[in-house]
């Protein structure tokens, strides 16, 4: 029976390559990561937007964001990402997804970068209505997810590969 552990983000990847974890669930690819952990197959590609409180008007490019502090899970590409794009930006951290969705609910932050299917399953388990918004055509950027083990544990990753490819398109949808 598979156990599933909920960490900080920053704390996933020692998790795997030390062996506390055998499998991390889905992060990108960076050659960094590659030193430490074998990966999968792609898994999914997800669109992380910039996205702000629906009294929040203007927010059209992402330089418009600037005058707000933009909320950003701490230690991970997006907080990078978000520094490179948007030089001089006010940003919080968060050590994750659900602190940093309960600081946009209690009105700490009004902007803040994620991925649209993290946000939804915040709502969903909430159960409150969407009080955010975004630019539906451009996302703010896209990755690949892919699963990843310690590194050298090949045959694990390709038992998640085969396991993956067992599931059709229509259920991944």
């Amino acid at each position: 029976t598979p156990v599933f552990v909920e960490a900080p983000w920053n704390e996933t990847l020692e998790m795997v390559s030390d062996g506390r974890a055998d499998i991390h669930a889905g992060l990108f690819f960076t050659r960094a990561r590659d030193n430490i952990l074998d990966f999968t197959a792609p898994l999914l590609d997800l669109d992380y937007y910039l996205f702000s409180h629906k009294t929040v008007l203007g927010i059209i490019n992402p330089t418009d964001a600037l005058p707000f502090r933009i909320g950003v899970p701490a230690g991970g590409y997006t907080e990078g990402y978000t520094k490179e794009q948007l030089p001089g930006a006010s940003l919080v951290t968060y050590p994750d997804y659900p602190r940093l969705f309960q600081a946009a609910d209690r009105g700490e932050i009004r902007v803040f970068v994620a991925p649209w299917l993290n946000l939804q399953y915040h709502l969903h388990q909430q159960g409150t209505e969407n009080e955010y918004r975004y630019t539906r055509t451009t996302p703010f950027y896209n990755k690949t997810y892919r699963g990843a083990v310690r590194k050298g544990n090949q045959e694990l990753a390709e038992l998640v590969n085969r396991g993956m490819a067992l599931i059709s398109e229509e259920e991944r949808a």
